[in-house]
């Protein structure tokens, strides 16, 4: 059996999925590049090795780059084995330059288990059967930035431009499933799907408008025991108030004018599967008590009958609303919230994962490209650019709109930037967004020491939590997750408590403020903050 060495310090969060995805190789897990120089040195029938980038420094000085120092090693050491490095996608000049210096490929965390396998399989195929200098020029046109600069063969961000017919990759965006994007915060609701799609608890998704959350919970159905069977969606927001009912439990002949036969309702079509329930917080509140009756009874009733049916159904609902804000003003039943918040999914804006529209245009683009019948293959790096700082209320969709009018209009085989002009949500003329930082990272901070500053005054003079309520999604929208979070991180190591903090960001009045508490408590779970690991950095 060939061996796949596992270079990682988090090695043993991730190796049993590993072990099922790589069932054909034998793994040898090492938590450092000490460890793993010494197994590949012990094991000279090593086929491929699998290396994080993010690792505590041995051997070199930074742990956001002590892959790219044992991966130099690996190369001296061990020429033509393949080395494949695994990245959370924070720094696009950091990957390219691991495939510079001799990486055979790159997988973001956690890996999409068929893309890994395939790679592991091609590596495995030309382990010993190149050189260094060989796989140097396989990598040497590597694209040398995220907006799709020209570059051939092998490259870190997949592009639509031509590729080797060789490679089983081809065109393949990063991702999961059908849900694409690298970017951290996407890992985040890859790890969410991964636990809960095996469990039968109800999930609640919530992110606004054009995010994907159906998207999400066709995930969770298709990667669960339920997938043969069901997925039935059920908008709650498009179906008049009076035919929900009848839609969700189904109904009897002479029920009402128009029920000329008997029904069954959407409970009863996703017997055995899933029922999701999307833009819920918009349900009729008297028909929210008959949809907590048959979560907890696990039985419905159809319209103008009298005899009650067992369903067996996986409830997995959505919304975009503020469902807390809907509680205290007794729009949405509080007992039903606890019965469909078994499991919260959050899923962050456009704008809080911007390193991802590069691979969401190419996607779009491709897909549109044979919609229209249309000759379009790519987009310009200036064009590429203004996508990628654009604001998106309407998120992935408005990307998507984009990308289609774009590609109407375009009359080459490139979308340039202006074939973008004019097509903003007003109408209007709408010039280039540049980066305040452009020469930094997609993952550092967008904004300015002074621009902060003003961010936190705002932040502070809330004065209310209904207002703290609706303005953190709003601030986090205008100024960005990276900066909610610092804001957080610092009230939560100023108080030392995340109580204190949530009352000194003015978001929980007092003390004794329960739900208040429970909502900032469900912030720091959304953008993966906990007191123990703020107050330990």
């Amino acid at each position: 059996m060939e061996k796949v060495v596992i270079i990682d310090d988090e090695v043993e969060a991730f190796l049993p999925a590993l072990e099922v995805a790589l069932e054909e190789y034998e793994l040898l897990p090492a938590k450092g590049g000490a460890d793993g120089l010494a197994l590949i040195g012990q094991h000279p029938g090593v086929a491929a090795v699998l290396l994080d980038i993010k690792m505590p420094p041995r051997f070199g000085k930074y742990e956001d780059r002590e892959g790219v120092e044992v991966l130099k090693r690996i190369v001296a050491s061990h020429p033509g084995l393949p080395v494949i490095m695994l990245t959370v996608m924070r720094d696009v000049d950091l990957i390219v330059e691991c495939m510079k210096e001799g990486a055979f490929y790159y997988l973001t965390k956690p890996p999409d288990v068929g893309k890994l396998l395939a790679v592991v399989r091609e590596a495995a195929g030309r382990a010993g059967g190149q050189t260094p200098s060989e796989i140097s020029r396989r990598n040497s046109s590597l694209a040398s930035d995220p907006l799709g600069r020209t570059g051939a063969g092998v490259r870190p961000f997949p592009s639509l431009r031509s590729s080797s017919a060789s490679d089983p990759l081809k065109d393949s965006p990063p991702g999961y499933g059908s849900l694409i994007g690298a970017s951290a915060a996407m890992q985040r609701v890859y790890n969410a799907i991964e636990r809960v799609a095996l469990i039968s608890a109800s999930v609640l998704i919530m992110g606004a408008s054009g995010t994907g959350k159906e998207l999400v919970a066709r995930e969770i159905h298709n990667r669960g025991p339920r997938k043969p069977k069901p997925f039935r969606p059920v908008n709650c927001a498009a179906i008049p108030k009076d035919l929900l009912e009848s839609t969700l439990f189904g109904h009897k002949k002479g029920a009402f004018t128009g029920a000329s036969e008997d029904r069954k309702g959407e409970f009863e079509l996703a017997a055995g599967g899933t029922l999701f329930l999307d833009e819920i917080g918009d349900m009729p509140l008297e028909l929210q008590a008959k949809l907590l009756r048959a979560l907890e009874d696990k039985t419905i009733c159809r319209v103008g009958d009298s005899d009650y049916v067992t369903v067996d159904v996986r409830i997995v609902s959505a919304t975009n609303q503020d469902i807390l804000n809907h509680i205290e003003t007794r729009r949405f039943r509080e007992d039903l919230y606890f019965r469909v918040n078994t499991i919260p999914v959050f899923l962050p804006a456009l704008a809080e994962r911007r390193e991802d529209v590069p691979f969401l245009a190419r996607h779009f683009l491709s897909e549109i490209a044979k919609e229209y019948g249309k000759g379009v293959k790519a987009i310009s790096a200036e064009a590429m650019e203004w996508l990628m700082y654009q604001e998106y209320p309407g998120n992935v969709r408005q990307l998507r709109n984009h990308i289609a009018r774009a590609a109407a209009m375009c009359e080459g085989d490139t979308l340039e930037l202006q074939d973008f002009a004019g097509h903003d949500r007003d109408g209007g003329q709408t010039p280039p967004v540049s980066p305040i930082n452009r020469g930094s990272s997609l993952a550092s901070d967008p904004l300015p020491g002074q621009a902060r500053d003003v961010a936190q005054d705002a932040w502070n003079r809330q004065t209310t939590r209904e207002s703290a309520i609706a303005e953190m999604s709003e601030f986090r929208n205008r100024y960005g997750e990276g900066i909610l979070k610092k804001i957080i991180e610092r009230a939560v190591r100023q108080t030392g408590d995340v109580r204190r903090a949530g009352i000194l960001l003015n978001f929980i009045p007092d003390d004794s403020d329960e739900k208040g508490y429970a909502a900032f408590r469900q912030w720091l779970a959304r953008l993966g903050l906990s007191k123990k690991g703020i107050l330990s950095e």
